[in-house]
């Protein structure tokens, strides 16, 4: 009977822990400026956090710990604006042939634009991430269309000296992610991830699986590279040196809501992802160490590069409108419910209105995220991650042969330590609007020129140009639905660890 005993004990223990674990989640919210649209999130070497709005040419600069902030306004169409390792601000011009730089210690400060139209005549210039090697040198790529000659470029801002490389071919990529020696760039047109050598110019790239479509990108300790599949509704993960692919399905990437990710961000070993889906957002975890993926080879290849370097024009310089306040405290909160995903090693939350999450960040113990609808940042404390059926620590019972009248050994249990936060929100719940309409999603793979008001999430070009990038969320009509009308707050569910009882 003390086997027995100590099952039931074990038993208790994790299915106690499983549902106290389970639970909503508040989620802080502070509103950009009116009618914006939010992009990705960025952090400088001091921690603060870089918010573009590429819809009205604005980029945040907020110190996470006391709210204070400097809004930079009056920049152009930008998109992935990026700091530098001395805080400067560098950002790229979907709609015009621009890279600029905002020098952000200068009082006021000021920003010098490049021209590249005259480096390669002719070139649509459809630019877009940014990145900074261990030279401090400027990296940025270029949303093209599909052609042998897409570039990378390398761009240095004291000789004025612009150098392009070729890639394979049709790299429709938003992002540039370094990792000395190497730039990280994703080609959703083809399917593939790329990875470039600063210091030789060779060009590696694998397959990223069928039906793929990768966006944001994130390294993880061991090298490991993740990526959003915003295609196939899936979290990648390719292990460079053997060419391992491992690609982790979303819970809820097919019918109804058929979820597609944005970004990643790597935390302690886990993942975090937004998501937008046909009808709800979401954004959540995913743990490689407990969920289920499919495992294959990817086929590598390499590419010889071409390097084609000029010189352009000395930049021109103006003067940047700047804003500086704090935001204060505290924060309205609204409820995202934690959804059942179904599968170990997923937890997901749910948005209780219309919100369409993008980027993402992890500062210290907290997420910040980006929403593409309401044009917000939000704040959320890392919620404690659910614990796996089998504690690693499980006690060993060692077999008897014959009973006897010694004292019977209860065996104990120690939990494993759990995760704790230094901040306990509070909050009061937020009735989640409702609506009677079926919102439609209709993908849209390539830039169109047609601008339709209601469609905040379409970038509205500054310029007299009116051409869209692709990557930026499929269009929500204006009555999208919340999903109170279909699913209630999940309370929690029970893993169950059967051993076997043995009867003396």
């Amino acid at each position: 009977m003390r086997y027995l005993t100590a099952f039931l004990i074990i038993l208790i223990l994790l299915t106690t822990a499983a549902s106290a674990w389970a639970e909503n989640l508040p989620v802080a919210e502070h509103l950009l400026t009116s009618r914006g649209v939010a992009y990705a999130i960025n952090r400088d070497v001091l921690g603060n956090l870089f918010i573009t709005d590429w819809k009205l040419g604005e980029v945040w600069r907020v110190n996470p710990t006391t709210g204070a902030y400097t809004l930079f306004s009056g920049l152009g169409s930008t998109l992935d604006a990026k700091p530098d390792p001395v805080g400067d601000i560098w950002l790229t011009s979907y709609w015009n042939p621009y890279l600029s730089r905002v020098n952000t210690t200068t009082n006021p400060p000021t920003m010098t634009t490049w021209d590249l139209s005259a480096w390669d005549p002719g070139r649509a210039y459809k630019l877009s991430g940014v990145a900074f090697d261990n030279l401090n040198r400027v990296w940025f790529s270029e949303w093209g269309d599909i052609s042998d000659t897409q570039l990378l470029y390398r761009f240095d801002p004291i000789t004025n000296q612009l150098c392009g490389y070729t890639l394979p071919g049709g790299n429709h990529g938003w992002y540039l992610l370094y990792q000395a020696p190497y730039l990280w760039l994703s080609d959703w047109i083809q399917a593939r991830i790329l990875r470039f050598n600063t210091a030789t110019g060779e060009v590696t790239y694998w397959g990223a699986g069928t039906k793929s479509e990768p966006r944001g990108m994130a390294l993880d300790a061991n090298g490991n590279l993740w990526w959003a599949d915003m295609g196939a509704g899936k979290i990648g993960q390719l292990n460079p040196a053997t060419n391992a692919l491992k690609l982790f399905t979303l819970p809820d990437a097919g019918s109804p809501n058929y979820s597609r990710p944005y970004a990643v961000s790597v935390h302690e070993g886990v993942v975090w992802y937004t998501a937008q889906g046909d009808e709800v957002g979401t954004f959540g975890m995913l743990d490689p160490a407990v969920a289920s993926g499919t495992s294959t080879t990817a086929k590598r290849y390499s590419f010889t590069t071409v390097e084609t370097c000029r010189p352009l024009s000395a930049g021109t310089t103006s003067t940047v409108s700047i804003t500086t306040g704090t935001w204060t405290e505290p924060w309205p909160t609204r409820t995202w419910l934690d959804t059942p995903s179904g599968s170990a090693g997923w937890m997901m939350y749910e948005a209780p209105g219309a919100e369409m999450p993008y980027g993402i960040s992890v500062e210290g113990n907290r997420l910040w995220i980006t929403d593409q609808m309401y044009n917000k940042v939000m704040r959320v404390v890392i919620p404690k991650p659910l614990p796996t059926a089998t504690p690693t620590n499980m006690p060993t019972i060692p077999p008897t042969s014959t009973a006897t009248n010694i004292p019977t050994k209860t065996p104990t249990y120690t939990s494993t330590p759990r995760p704790t936060s230094t901040l306990t929100p509070t909050y009061t719940p937020t009735p989640r609007p409702t609506s009677t309409l079926t919102p439609t999603y209709t993908p849209t793979p390539r830039p169109t020129n047609t601008l339709t008001p209601t469609q905040i999430n379409t970038p509205t070009a500054i310029s007299t140009k009116t051409r869209t990038p692709s990557d930026t969320p499929t269009p929500i009509p204006t009555n999208m639905p919340t999903a109170t009308a279909t699913l209630a707050p999940y309370e929690g569910q029970s893993y169950y660890l059967f051993l076997p009882i043995i009867i003396k």
